[in-house]
């Protein structure tokens, strides 16, 4: 589903700092008229091997209703690619490091705003890179007066558990031993309908092998060592802020880690809300953009 005319995202290049060779940033802003009335922006992360376009069809409802939201193609994904004389290195410190250029950018841009009420959040990898970004960032924005409200987790598990866990993520630790073919097949598979699929290859064909690879290993090195024998669950601190918490029925892959990730939010008092899509896989914002865009208004309209 292409975004519609009136809600087309405008696209600012940003070059990342701190780097030899600044990586040309796409970042899209969507809605931003509606900042003068709610002073929120939602920030929404893609997955590894994807693009800004994974939320095409969630933009809409959301700017309809009035919020300002912002995409953008991580380092060395989509048009944010690299110089030939750049090898690139993929880390989520690094993308975190983006994000926090993007948004300062945003703060100087709309210097006006009293106050910045975020959520963020993010498909698959780009889920547990808003994970840690808020882990890293909440304390900084907050004194440049951006407020984290919530976390929005789509498909994707939470980066302070142990078990249960992926049970392919290990695999990723060792760079050298990933069947990257394998991987990228499964990333297309993952999304139901055809039309998200060929998304899926769309925008996998525009990412190096190497990078792909650094990805992967990247979410396996986020989470916790694996413990030496199976438990029940076993968790790490909690991010003590509002949860979202988006699964395709289909997506059989990270149904065990999400609903322990729900769980050990309610033994932890932490509000969550679980929205389950039906007719969707792992790419659920593809193969379901306007009920995922639905549940992210639900969940932002209540806090």
């Amino acid at each position: 589903m292409a975004v519609k005319p009136n809600t087309f995202p405008k696209k600012i290049v940003l070059k990342t700092s701190k780097q030899r060779e600044p990586i040309p940033l796409h970042c899209f802003l969507s809605g931003a008229q509606g900042l003068r009335r709610r002073s929120t922006l939602v920030v929404l992360i893609h997955g590894a091997g994807g693009d800004h376009h994974q939320f095409d069809s969630v933009l809409p409802v959301l700017t309809k209703a009035g919020y300002c939201v912002l995409t953008c193609d991580l380092r060395y994904h989509g048009l944010s690619q690299h110089a030939p004389s750049d090898s690139g290195h993929f880390t989520f410190d690094a993308a975190i490091h983006d994000l926090d250029d993007i948004i300062r950018w945003f703060k100087r841009k709309y210097s006006t705003l009293k106050r910045i009420n975020l959520f963020l959040g993010g498909i698959s990898m780009g889920g547990m890179i808003a994970q840690e970004c808020i882990r890293q960032k909440q304390s900084v924005w907050r004194r440049f007066d951006i407020k984290i409200r919530g976390c929005i987790g789509i498909a994707c598990g939470p980066t302070n558990l142990a078990w249960p866990r992926l049970p392919w993520i290990d695999m990723y630790r060792e760079e050298a031993s990933v069947d990257l073919n394998a991987a990228r097949t499964a990333i297309v598979a993952s999304g139901i309908a055809l039309n998200s699929q060929k998304e899926a290859q769309r925008a996998l064909d525009k990412v190096h092998d190497q990078v792909l690879l650094q990805c992967l290993s990247s979410c396996a090195h986020s989470l916790p060592e694996c413990p030496t024998e199976a438990s029940e669950i076993l968790a790490e601190q909690s991010i003590k802020l509002p949860h979202l918490l988006i699964h395709g029925e289909e997506d059989f892959h990270t149904a065990q880690v999400m609903e322990a990730w729900r769980q050990v939010n309610r033994s932890r008092d932490i509000p969550t809300v679980w929205e389950s899509i039906s007719n969707s896989g792992h790419l659920v914002t593809l193969d379901a953009g306007t009920y995922t865009g639905e549940a992210i208004l639900r969940f932002i309209d209540s806090f």
